[in-house]
């Protein structure tokens, strides 16, 4: 008897999906850093600047979180992976958000709409 919904990734497969979040916190960290960089070239503080800098500072310890865990893959296993298991690799979106998604700004760094993973 099988219990529960597990998923087998194999070390290199996990290895992977993790390479790809990384990239994608990676480039919402970018988008963040552009708002706060075009708010000071217009020479005005960004109006959401703690927001901004807190959403930039989440994705940096995301980012140290699935480096970690890329890192310390064992070459040639298979991993059985829970529901949590997935969550906690930042493999599948938050159940409370819907989907994984990276705002757009509009030039004054507000955040106007957002684009999915």
């Amino acid at each position: 008897m099988i219990e529960g919904l597990k998923i087998e990734m194999s070390s290199e497969q996990l290895a992977g999906r993790l390479a790809e979040r990384i990239r994608w916190h990676e480039q919402t960290i970018e988008a963040y850093r552009e708002a706060l960089l075009q708010s000071e070239v217009r020479g005005r503080a960004h109006r959401n600047r703690s927001l901004l800098e807190h959403q930039v500072r989440e994705h940096q310890e995301q980012t140290v979180v699935l480096s970690l865990l890329r890192e310390h893959l064992i070459p040639g296993e298979v991993y059985r992976l829970t529901e949590c298991d997935l969550r906690f690799a930042d493999l599948v979106p938050d159940p409370y958000l819907g989907s994984f998604v990276r705002p757009e700004l509009d030039e004054e760094g507000a955040e106007v709409s957002a684009d999915p993973a």
